[in-house]
């Protein structure tokens, strides 16, 4: 499973807010307000009583309602669906029971009305870290060392057990804290418990009804 790039927040903050001027009364000093329709020199904001306003991010106090700073944030990872849908209990790609019908019914030759056809569902299980796949490092070296020079270099390195470890912990570090500062965690996550659902295609355009959703099938990945 991945999810698109989407682009950062801003919001207002008005550190300043003078107590004279009609706007800045549904105003709150230091509250992050959400923006739209920024332009760069303006924006629109909604206040605490829920009403729209126009303002510049540099302008007096007075007519802008507050002194106004920009704070950009980047946006919430979207919250993961508990439940997947696959059209042949290999890729787990929608967490919508229509799609993975859809597809499988594009799959079909001639008439598919009336169709009784097999879709999986199943549970999002645990996700993966990018380390996780890292080699054995010493036996990596190793071995590495032996296709370049030879025989020579078969019980090279000669660590113990707290070296080896040792290693192996430093370059599982560096791939995980690689990962997190280029946002290239795996986004993939293990299917579980998945269950066979049998649906009858109503139409030649994909509509089903659900004919039975008790047996059970072999779990997947997304």
């Amino acid at each position: 499973m991945s999810t698109e790039q989407q682009e950062r927040r801003v919001f207002a903050v008005a550190d300043v807010v003078p107590d004279y001027h009609r706007i800045a009364k549904h105003i709150t000093a230091g509250k992050e307000y959400e923006v739209r329709g920024d332009t760069g020199t303006g924006f629109e904001f909604k206040d605490d009583a829920g009403s729209w306003h126009y303002a510049y991010w540099q302008g007096s106090t007075f007519l802008n309602g507050g002194d106004w700073r920009r704070v950009e944030r980047e946006p919430e990872a979207p919250k993961a669906a508990d439940k997947w849908y696959s059209a042949d209990n290999e890729t787990f790609n929608s967490d919508e029971m229509v799609d993975a019908v859809q597809l499988r019914a594009s799959q079909m030759d001639g008439p598919i009305t009336g169709e009784v056809i097999t879709i999986y569902e199943g549970e999002r299980g645990a996700g993966y870290s990018a380390s996780q796949w890292t080699p054995d490092m010493v036996e990596y070296l190793g071995e590495r060392a032996a296709d370049d020079a030879g025989e020579v270099a078969y019980d090279w390195p000669p660590a113990n057990k707290q070296q080896c470890a040792e290693l192996q912990a430093a370059v599982e570090k560096v791939v995980e804290d690689w990962a997190a500062r280029h946002k290239l965690e795996p986004t993939f996550f293990e299917i579980v418990n998945v269950r066979e659902i049998k649906v009858r295609l109503t139409s030649e355009d994909g509509d089903f009804e659900v004919v039975d959703e008790t047996a059970q099938a072999e779990g997947g990945a997304v």
